[in-house]
């Protein structure tokens, strides 16, 4: 028993420091980081499920009804997008989360890159009657307050000129990072 107790700890010891690296990677795993969250949720419709209902406000009337994690869409002739956690609530509306830690200034342009791709791939080839297109949200969970005003969440439409909302479906919300952590 003691031999074998010995010889652990002369692994754990003479492994170049091997283990330790690994425990401090583990330590270093957060939600907060794109891999792991869409691991964390890859098969969890109902997290997803709580988490945008939380994000939005919503208690009920959101169901999600399919969940894919680094869903891609392709283009042959324009840049292509990978989702983070794509989700389709029970009515069709779609939702795009994304993990967002680093503040590249082009978060507005990037947002609205993504909404567009969204709302281009929720119309078949063919079909002309835009009513059939689905509201589509767009959210970014940063680390950084995006607007400055010191707000948890922030919720981005278009309007306007005179301030009237466009009401075309598509939201764009962008939550801080402490308001996820209480919800989760």
């Amino acid at each position: 028993m003691y031999q074998s107790t010995l010889y652990k700890e002369e692994i754990i010891h003479d492994n170049g420091g091997r283990e330790e690296r690994i425990r401090e990677g583990i330590d270093r795993l957060v939600l907060f980081d794109d891999f792991v969250f869409s691991y964390a949720f890859r098969n969890d419709r109902d997290a997803i499920q709580l988490i945008l209902r939380c994000i939005l406000g919503m208690e009920k009337g959101l169901d999600v009804e399919d969940v894919r994690i680094q869903e891609s869409v392709k283009s042959l002739d324009s840049h292509s997008v990978r989702f983070g956690i794509l989700a389709r609530g029970q009515d069709g509306t779609l939702f795009d989360v994304e993990i967002q830690k680093t503040n590249k200034r082009d978060l507005p342009k990037r947002a609205s890159f993504y909404m567009s791709v969204l709302t281009n791939s929720n119309l078949e080839a063919g079909k002309e009657n835009y009513d059939e297109l689905r509201d589509r949200y767009v959210i970014f969970i940063c680390d950084w307050d995006v607007a400055k005003r010191g707000e948890p969440i922030y919720i981005f439409t278009y309007l306007m000129k005179d301030g009237t909302p466009l009401e075309d479906g598509s939201t764009i919300s962008s939550p801080m990072p402490h308001t996820v952590a209480m919800m989760i």
